[in-house]
């Protein structure tokens, strides 16, 4: 089944070489959508494009979170090749073992640390949004979903300054609904709990017994970007297979 009112809808994935982005990329452009596929994995790109069918739907950029400039021309690559943005999807994050062993705790924590994990997961968000947000607007209202954590709310004790960055995605996911909502654009949310890239496999820990793959949240990113999620915006969803429960 496809969400048939995406078709010809123009939009942009931050962070979309691999994972829940690659499968994302992959669901919209099956969907009829135009799809511009930023990512600092170039290799992850190409590989990408080499998979997807009909790729002449989808344009790969290499792009950094964490460079104004690099997002500046990711958004302009949209507007150039397909005449406008009408959504905006973000699954970039930074989680690389360089970056993810050197987050520690408060009492033994690095602030340089810190400072290049907000710098990507929050304000690099942040400042895509920006970016995006005058053709969003100009095309008459559009939607923005972002890919948070269920550490946001339950925190870590081992990645602190990334639930941290997370937390703070939410609270900037509701602050662009409730600014930017009156211009008809809409901003939501997706804890997908935890995910596994085809081929691995973990020991499930949730209501559903089973693991999560990209497409279980490329799914719902792909609803929340549809008119079919018209009445919802500055919520986080949780589809998470059960893994925690909130309202």
């Amino acid at each position: 089944m496809t969400v048939h009112d995406l078709r010809g809808k123009r939009i942009i994935i931050g962070g979309g070489a691999t994972g829940i982005g690659a499968a994302l990329a992959a669901r919209l452009t099956g969907c009829g959508a135009h799809v511009v596929v930023g990512d600092i994995n170039s290799a992850g790109l190409d590989a990408l494009m080499s998979d997807l069918e009909g790729s002449e739907a989808a344009v790969p950029v290499v792009f950094d979170l964490a460079d104004d400039a690099s997002i500046d021309r990711l958004v302009q690559r949209c507007v150039d090749q397909f005449g406008g943005v009408d959504g905006l999807a973000i699954a970039g994050a930074d989680l690389s073992p360089t970056t993810a062993d050197a987050d520690r705790p408060v009492l033994d924590m690095d602030s340089r640390v810190w400072e290049h994990v907000f710098r990507v997961n929050t304000i690099g968000h942040a400042r895509l949004m920006k970016a995006a947000m005058p053709h969003l607007i100009n095309a008459g209202g559009g939607t923005i979903a972002v890919v948070t954590s269920g550490a946001a709310f339950m925190g870590s004790t081992s990645w602190p300054a990334y639930a941290s960055s997370k937390a703070a995605l939410g609270a900037l996911v509701r602050s662009v609904a409730l600014t930017y909502g009156k211009f008809g654009v809409r901003c939501n949310g997706v804890n997908p709990g935890r995910i596994v890239k085809e081929g691995d496999y973990e020991v499930p820990i949730n209501a559903l017994d089973r693991v999560g793959r990209p497409d279980d949240a490329a799914r719902v990113l792909a609803f929340l970007l549809s008119e079919e999620s018209g009445w919802i915006t500055g919520q986080i969803i949780s589809a998470n297979g059960g893994s925690s429960f909130r309202e």
